[in-house]
């Protein structure tokens, strides 16, 4: 399998995705170097937030509407498969697969009610 160097990922909050992003990037050749300190958020007995997250109020807002032009200034490592997370995927997949259309898109779901009591 080829796995491309940008997967945009995204999930609603409460859905667990970042625990599940956290596993994909297990697999061998993921670039975790997005990870800092400032970067980690644990909450409850689970693993929060881990590395570089995208969109509005985030530390990488987008530069414009569909796309952003800075998505490996996150990284401290070249090379490697990198997960772009971001709620703000949801609204707009069929505009990444226009901007981006070698990269893949993940989205998690979770019923809502389950991720709204998270």
């Amino acid at each position: 399998m080829n796995i491309p160097e940008h997967i945009f990922f995204t999930g609603v909050p409460g859905s667990r995705w970042s625990g599940i992003a956290q596993v994909i990037e297990t697999i061998p050749g993921f670039n975790t170097s997005d990870r800092t300190p400032e970067r980690s958020y644990d909450h409850h007995a689970y693993s929060g937030h881990k590395g570089a997250y995208f969109g509005r109020g985030m530390e990488f807002e987008p530069t414009h509407i569909y796309g952003y032009k800075h998505f490996d200034q996150a990284w401290t490592n070249t090379g490697g498969h990198k997960l772009i997370k971001s709620h703000d995927w949801a609204y707009s997949p069929q505009q990444i697969k226009v901007y981006h259309p070698d990269s893949w898109f993940i989205m998690v779901y979770r019923p809502d009610m389950a991720s709204y009591a998270w």
